[in-house]
This record gives C-alpha cells, sequence and structure tokens, in this order.
C-alpha cells in the first residue's frame, strides 16, 4: 500500500535522521510544512537504499543484488535502489519467504 502512495509522488523528501525518534520528529515537520505523504514516503524509500547500499560497500559486492523480505515486494523502493545504484537489482517472486526457506534448508543441514 505505501508503494501505491509512493508512486503518486512528483518528488522526495530527503530524510537525514537514524535514530526513530529525531525521524518522527522530522517527518512531523515534514508534514507541518506541507509535503505529502507520498514525498515522505519516498523519501524514506531514499533513506533506507541509501542506508543499505552504505553499509554493503564494506562487502564484496556481485552483481545482481538481491533484495529479500516483504519490503522488496514495494516496488516503488525496488525503484529507488536501481535509481540511486549502478548495481543490478533482483526480486525474487516471492521475497518474503527467503528467511523461511533458508532456515530451512540450514534445519535439513
Amino acid at each position: 500500500e505505501m508503494s501505491n502512495v509512493a508512486k503518486k509522488a512528483r518528488r522526495f523528501e530527503s530524510l537525514s535522521k537514524t535514530c526513530a525518534v529525531f525521524a518522527q520528529t522530522e517527518v512531523i515537520n515534514l508534514l507541518s510544512q506541507g509535503s505529502s505523504s507520498a514525498e515522505i514516503i519516498q523519501g524514506s524509500y531514499e533513506f533506507i537504499a541509501k542506508r543499505v547500499l552504505s553499509m554493503a560497500t564494506s562487502l564484496r559486492i556481485e552483481q545482481p543484488i538481491v533484495l529479500s523480505g516483504g519490503v522488496a515486494k514495494s516496488e516503488s523502493l525496488v525503484k529507488m535502489f536501481n535509481k540511486i545504484s549502478s548495481l543490478k537489482v533482483k526480486v525474487p517472486d516471492e521475497p518474503q519467504l527467503l528467511g523461511a526457506i533458508g532456515s530451512a534448508i540450514h534445519g535439513l543441514a
């Protein structure tokens, strides 16, 4: 549902706070200044993508990178990853199941 709202944004609001309390205050301030929910959601997607990519830079990354978990079902978030990164991003058919499948395979080993 958030992905559908984010698609309506013509621009996005950049978010900078990593602490949840400060991020909440930042979002409230943006709303009070007239920013739309869609712009703020797109901004949160940009923040998430930048943060994940920043943490991943310490790793040896091979392409394509695979997004997993339920959040990977967000088309808008995947588009943001593609927008801010030169890495090829791939989303499996059922990304929310990857953790469970990996755990099952590990349990059988």
